[in-house]
C-alpha cells in the first residue's frame, strides 16, 4: 500500500509541476528551465550519493547515463515547450501515452510478457487518452508532446535494463549530472537572459523530480513487484492508465 501511495503522490507532483510551467510566459526559455531543474535535482541527491559511496567516483555505466542524460535534456525541453503552448488536459493526455509505449518497447526489446490483462489495460488506457484529449487536429506541439512521451518511455526502458547494476541514488545522480553536458551549451545557444520566474519554477521542479522519480525505482529495478514473475516495469504506470480511464 505504501509504495502505491508514493506513486500516486508522485503523479500529483507531476501534475503540479506541469501547472507551474503553464503559468510561465509562452516564450520562456525551455533549456534554461530544464537546466535549473536538473541542476537542483543533482545537488539534492549529491549528499546521499556521497554518503552511500564515501566519495564521488565516476559510475562504470557512464555511457548509459550519458544516453539517458541526452534523453532527459532533449525530451524534457521539448515537453516543456509543448506544455507552454497546449492546453494542460491535451498535453497530459498525450504524455500519458508513455506507459503504453513502454509496454510495447519492453515487450520488443526486453522480451517481457505483456499478457492479456496488460493488453486490455493498454487498450482501455489509450481509449481514455482519446476521451480526454478529444483530438480534432494534429499540430506541431502535439507532435512535440508525443516525442516527449517517446523519450520518457525509452528512458524508462534503459533504466529497467541497467538499474539492477547500481543503486537508485547513484543512477538518479549521474543521469541528471551528465544532463548538464548537453543543457549548458543548449542554454547558451538559446541566448536568453536570466529569468527569475523560470529559475524559481526550475528549482521547484527539481524538488518534484527528486520526489517523483524515486518511487518508480523499486518496481523498475526488480521483478518482485509482480507475483507471476514478470517484470514490474509497468507497475508505476498502471495508476496513470487508471486515471486516464476515470477522468476520460
Amino acid at each position: 500500500m505504501a509504495p502505491l501511495l508514493m506513486i500516486l503522490a508522485a503523479q500529483l507532483l507531476i501534475a503540479s509541476g506541469n501547472l507551474l510551467v503553464k503559468l510561465l510566459e509562452t516564450n520562456a526559455p525551455v533549456f534554461q528551465l530544464v537546466l535549473y531543474r536538473q541542476l537542483f535535482a543533482t545537488l539534492l541527491v549529491l549528499p546521499f550519493v556521497w554518503r552511500l559511496q564515501g566519495n564521488l567516483k565516476l559510475s562504470p555505466f557512464y555511457k548509459v547515463h550519458l544516453s539517458r542524460a541526452l534523453l532527459i535534456g532533449l525530451g524534457n525541453a521539448i515537453f516543456m515547450l509543448a506544455v507552454l503552448h497546449l492546453p494542460l488536459a491535451t498535453v497530459t493526455a498525450v504524455i500519458y501515452t508513455s506507459p503504453l509505449l513502454l509496454l510495447l518497447l519492453s515487450a520488443f526489446f526486453l522480451h517481457e510478457r505483456i499478457g492479456y490483462r496488460r493488453t486490455v489495460a493498454g487498450i482501455i488506457g489509450f481509449t481514455g487518452i482519446l476521451l480526454i484529449s478529444q483530438p480534432t487536429e494534429f499540430n506541431l506541439y502535439i507532435g512535440l508532446a508525443f516525442f516527449g512521451a517517446m523519450t520518457s518511455a525509452t528512458n524508462s526502458l534503459i533504466l529497467k535494463a541497467y538499474s539492477t547494476h547500481e543503486h537508485s541514488f547513484s543512477t538518479l545522480f549521474w543521469s541528471n549530472a551528465f544532463a548538464m553536458v548537453f543543457l549548458i551549451p543548449a542554454t547558451w545557444y538559446e541566448g536568453a537572459d536570466f529569468n527569475l520566474p523560470v529559475a524559481q519554477v526550475g528549482l521547484t521542479l527539481g524538488v518534484f523530480l527528486y520526489r517523483h522519480d524515486l518511487p518508480d525505482y523499486p518496481c523498475l529495478s526488480t521483478s518482485r513487484c509482480e507475483p507471476n514473475g514478470t517484470s514490474g516495469i509497468h507497475r508505476p504506470y498502471f495508476c496513470r492508465i487508471v486515471r486516464l480511464v476515470v477522468f476520460g
